[in-house]
């Protein structure tokens, strides 16, 4: 009996071990297409040198937005965003400073309740 509970024991151990495992920076470098967006079409580019590149197009508008990105309580965090061209002066950046994204089975979520963006990279989507 004692054998049967230690073995129970050590499954869950592993289980839980696996299902909290932290978010690696590299797993998420790569290339990632914005979905669900009315009238909006943009990317995503994460570069192994933790800089990102996001280029988007809105009623004829494009832009390319820069900046930096971490991992910080296993989400990526963007951070220092700037525009490396826009043709439309009026337009905010897209991708604000200090936006958090979820990261799993290729997906990225922003956790911020004022703008739900999904990114995926297709490569690694299940």
């Amino acid at each position: 009996m004692k054998k049967l509970v230690s073995y129970g024991i050590g499954i869950l151990a592993i289980f839980f071990a696996l299902s909290v495992q932290a978010i690696d920076s590299k797993d998420l470098v790569g290339h990632y297409d914005l979905q669900g967006e009315a009238e909006t079409s943009g990317s995503l580019n994460l570069n192994a040198n933790q800089k990102y590149s996001a280029s988007f197009t809105y009623s004829g508008n494009d832009w390319v937005e820069e900046g930096e990105w971490k991992v910080e309580d296993d989400e990526l965090v963007l951070s220092d965003g700037h525009f490396k061209d826009k043709n439309h002066p009026q337009f905010p950046l897209y991708l604000s400073s200090g936006m958090s994204f979820e990261y799993r089975d290729g997906k990225l979520t922003s956790g911020s309740p004022q703008r739900r963006l999904l990114f995926t990279d297709t490569s690694r989507t299940k």
